[in-house]
C-alpha cells in the first residue's frame, strides 16, 4: 500500500507536493540563461504571424473578431453591474451578452482552419517565450537564501512513507541539488 493512496492530512500525494514545490520555488537550468535570445525568438514568431496574416484574409478576420470581443467584454463588464442602481440597463446588458455570444460563435467557426491553427501554434510559442523571458528576469533577482531544504509532512494509514515516494524524493533531490525531507506524522 502506498502512502499517497489514502493520504488524508494533506490530500495530495508526496510526489505531487514535491513537484509543486519545484514548480513554485525553483528556477530550472533552462530558466537561468546568461545570454537570452527571447526577444529574437518572439520577434521571429511575430514576423511569421504578420506574413501569414497578409496571406490569409481569415487571419485578419480572426484578429478583428478578437478585438471586437475584447472591446465588448470590457463594455459588458462596465454595463452589467447592478451596483449602478438606476443607471443599470438590463436590456442593454442582455444585448451585449447576445452580441458577445455571436462573436464567440464566429470565432469558433474559424477555429479548425489550418491557417488559424498555425497562427494559434505561433501564439502559444510566443507565450512560452514570454514566460521564459519573465522567468529569466526573475532568476536574476533570485534571493541568495532560497529554500533548498523544505520539509513535507505527510499522513499515511501505514504510518510509513512508501518506497515510491522516497525514491521520487531522492531523485528530485539529486537532480536539483535539494534536500527535501519527507516526514510521516500520522497521529
Amino acid at each position: 500500500m502506498h502512502c499517497h493512496q489514502y493520504n488524508v492530512a494533506i490530500k495530495q500525494p508526496p510526489p505531487k507536493l514535491i513537484a509543486y514545490f519545484v514548480d513554485r520555488h525553483m528556477f530550472l537550468p533552462e530558466d537561468i540563461v546568461p545570454k537570452p535570445r527571447f526577444d529574437q525568438e518572439i520577434e521571429r514568431l511575430e514576423s511569421e504571424k504578420a506574413v501569414r496574416a497578409s496571406q490569409y484574409p481569415t487571419l485578419s478576420q480572426l484578429y478583428d473578431l478578437r478585438n471586437q470581443k475584447r472591446a465588448l467584454e470590457f463594455e459588458l463588464f462596465d454595463k452589467d453591474d447592478r451596483l449602478l442602481g438606476e443607471e443599470y440597463d438590463e436590456d442593454l446588458a442582455k444585448q451585449l451578452k447576445t452580441k458577445l455570444e455571436n462573436l464567440m460563435g464566429q470565432i469558433d467557426s474559424l477555429r479548425n482552419r489550418s491557417e488559424i491553427e498555425a497562427i494559434k501554434a505561433r501564439e502559444r510559442e510566443i507565450e512560452v517565450w514570454n514566460r521564459k523571458r519573465g522567468l529569466n528576469c526573475l532568476s536574476k533577482e533570485m534571493p541568495r537564501g532560497a529554500l533548498h531544504e523544505p520539509t513535507i509532512l505527510i499522513s499515511s494509514p501505514s504510518h510509513r512513507i512508501c518506497d515510491d515516494c522516497s525514491l521520487f524524493k531522492n531523485n528530485v533531490n539529486r537532480f536539483f541539488g535539494l534536500s527535501i525531507q519527507l516526514y510521516e506524522c500520522t497521529m
